[in-house]
């Protein structure tokens, strides 16, 4: 699997396995246990995962359904700045 790690394989199941979390709170702890690491790395490394040709291959479903979610949210910056 070219890239991708154990850990980023993990947090490709993770995504996969809690889609939608009720208390954003409870995810960051949850991140933290499993991980080890801040909400903010995590999502960094979530977002260079998802960008990986080998995540596509690993989890297609997830990872093209993540990456829509962030065109979205990158689009909806956009135009409530007026771009």
């Amino acid at each position: 699997m070219g890239d991708l790690t154990d850990t980023h394989r993990a947090i490709i199941d993770f995504e996969r396995d809690h889609p939608v979390w009720r208390y954003p709170a409870a995810k960051e702890t949850a991140v933290r246990q499993r991980f080890g690491m801040t909400a903010a790395r995590y999502y960094q490394v979530l977002g260079w995962v998802i960008e990986q040709q080998e995540a596509v291959e690993y989890a297609p479903w997830t990872a093209n359904r993540l990456r829509r979610l962030t065109e979205k949210r990158r689009e909806a910056r956009s135009s409530s700045r007026g771009e």
